[in-house]
């Protein structure tokens, strides 16, 4: 949206003929789910990382090898591609345990399951990769709204999400400089970002985020433990003076932020070269 290009459409909403004639890109994202595979099953049917590649090579298989005479092509085609990932929330929101004292444990298998994933991309021609970090959960409205006092972040949760990013980040330097030196990675400190549109309105840029804890949306608080949108209610009246929309999705204002400071002034975003 930022810079005019069309939204890349769900895959799972496309029918055959759109797949075959696509040019704007994919949306493999599936809401509620994880890198590892048992992340947000509760939901219902979920699509972990692993199942979004098989669909990806799906797409290749089926779609892309129509639209190319030869592999050679093909192959150029997808080595220019930008290859976006943000996930990982999910699996802390879902299947972390903080009780455990697993913290850097839990990193080194999440971290251990996305390389898995990502070694899948290369190997089917990805070369360009946007990679963000994951976003400090325990900030999010339905995690305040448990913490005391209420309104503060969860420090644990934030603390075991930063060990993750530390190795994510290091981990995509060391690829690149010994394993994959033919890749291109821009790496989204999504996570700082946030903490910072919590903070004085000078890390806001023009905007005016007046609400930090509460969600645009009219909640329903379940004895503290949840916090949920009320059905069939309006929601506020100044959205672009709230960082979430809902307890777990920020505003289209908070990501236009996001985007200046990604790609306009470079504050969030950063080229992995020999070190990040």
């Amino acid at each position: 949206i930022y810079y005019g290009l069309p939204l890349a459409p769900a895959y799972m909403g496309l029918s055959r003929r759109e797949k075959n004639k696509l040019s704007t890109g994919i949306n493999y994202a599936s809401a509620g789910c994880g890198v590892f595979n048992d992340t947000g099953k509760k939901l219902g049917r979920c699509l972990s990382m692993s199942v979004q590649i098989d669909l990806f090579n799906e797409t290749i298989e089926k779609n892309l090898k129509k639209q190319f005479k030869t592999e050679s092509e093909l192959s150029s085609h997808l080595a220019k591609s930008l290859f976006m990932t943000a996930i990982g929330v999910n699996d802390y929101a879902f299947l972390y345990n903080k009780t455990t004292n697993d913290t850097n444990g839990f990193a080194n298998r999440l971290l251990h399951e996305f390389l898995i994933q990502f070694q899948r991309l290369y190997k089917l021609g990805a070369r360009k990769f946007f990679v963000n970090n994951i976003k400090p959960l325990g900030c999010y409205p339905n995690i305040i709204a448990k913490t005391v006092p209420r309104g503060s972040c969860d420090d644990d949760i934030n603390h075991a999400i930063s060990i993750f990013n530390d190795k994510l980040r290091e981990s995509l330097s060391y690829m690149h400089r010994r394993l994959f030196n033919d890749t291109s990675f821009l790496y989204s400190d999504y996570f700082n970002f946030m903490l910072r549109l919590r903070g004085p309105p000078s890390n806001q840029g023009s905007s005016n985020l007046l609400n930090t804890t509460s969600p645009c949306c009219p909640k329903v608080y379940d004895g503290g433990s949840t916090t949920t949108c009320r059905l069939f209610s309006n929601a506020c009246e100044r959205p672009d003076t709230y960082i979430f929309f809902d307890p777990r999705h920020p505003t289209q204002m908070a990501n236009y932020l996001y985007a200046i400071q990604c790609f306009q002034e470079r504050q969030v975003c950063h080229v992995v070269r020999g070190r990040v």
